[in-house]
């Protein structure tokens, strides 16, 4: 049973964490007892269940993209100095190494000879944290900056209109001093990569009333408030290509953004083309069967 905020209690088990059963494990266990009758029982001379490609499990799970009004309340449930990384997450399909590793030189906004605002963000670097061969104080990882993934991961994206104010904002009240200095630092150290675990927080902690016992903090708390557990911070990127597909984006077009190489990376990422098609087909259906009954 789950509390009055979604989260499993104590006292059972939350229906999200039982195992769902795929087409691909129904015939994986079905080829499985029908090799004991060939190998073990010599039922069979030669295992019937046999279907290329079919015990192939996919390795990439299914996520809704946040609607706009879901992705305000996480806004807004994030430390001030936070909201404009969830903000770029989504609208540019940053991921979380190239945005904790972006500096003030990278993000340039200004007017076009027309007087009209423009806004970019260079995505040169990233950050992560790996491991080292040379533990120093009894740590086994080290912070490391390098390119991004792939050589396409290196772009320079556009920043809408709409979020100008609030890149100067944050220029002006947050980040780090300095040309190199960081959109979003430690707080303690302004010279600092903000850690991914300061970044993700932790989830309100309910008691046995519902009620909040311990407060959250950060992007775990943020989805947490909006209903949306079930997303990664990196599931965001799946929300800004949704708004780019609805938009009319092209491949190519979604391909730079997300600093993907290939058409099938991009493709993942792409969710409101094929809803709207499928929106599509509805409304087709429903005028061809008005057309039949003569309405």
């Amino acid at each position: 049973m789950t509390g009055s905020l979604g989260l499993p209690s104590a006292h059972g088990t939350s229906n999200s964490t039982r195992p769902i059963l795929t087409k691909a494990h129904v015939y994986t266990t079905l080829r499985t007892i029908l090799n004991t009758a060939v190998t073990d029982d010599e039922l069979l001379d030669k295992n019937p269940a046999y279907l290329r490609g079919a015990g192939v499990r996919s390795s990439h799970r299914q996520v809704k993209p946040a609607s706009l009004d879901e992705l305000a309340v996480m806004v807004a449930a994030m430390p001030e100095r936070r909201r404009l990384l969830l903000l770029l997450a989504t609208r540019c399909a940053l991921r979380s190494g190239e945005l904790r590793e972006l500096r003030r030189a990278d993000v340039v906004i200004g007017r076009d000879e027309a007087g009209e605002p423009f806004g970019w963000v260079h995505v040169r670097r990233a950050v992560v944290r790996a491991s080292t061969a040379e533990a120093a104080s009894g740590t086994r990882t080290a912070i490391h900056i390098g390119p991004p993934k792939t050589d396409a991961g290196i772009r320079t994206v556009s920043i809408p209109g709409f979020m100008l104010p609030t890149v100067r904002e944050h220029l002006l009240q947050h980040a780090s001093p300095g040309e190199n200095g960081l959109l979003f630092s430690s707080e303690r150290d302004p010279t600092a990569h903000l850690s991914e675990a300061t970044l993700n927080g932790r989830a309100a902690v309910p008691d046995s009333d519902g009620n909040v016992r311990n407060a959250g903090f950060g992007w775990r708390e943020a989805r947490r408030r909006a209903g949306r557990q079930d997303l990664d911070l990196h599931d965001l990127r799946h929300t800004g290509a949704s708004m780019a597909g609805e938009e009319g984006a092209s491949m190519a077009e979604l391909m730079y953004r997300l600093g993907h190489s290939t058409p099938s990376m991009a493709m993942r990422y792409q969710h409101s083309r094929l809803d709207r098609d499928r929106d599509l087909g509805r409304r087709l259906s429903a005028r061809a069967e008005r057309a039949a009954s003569g309405d």
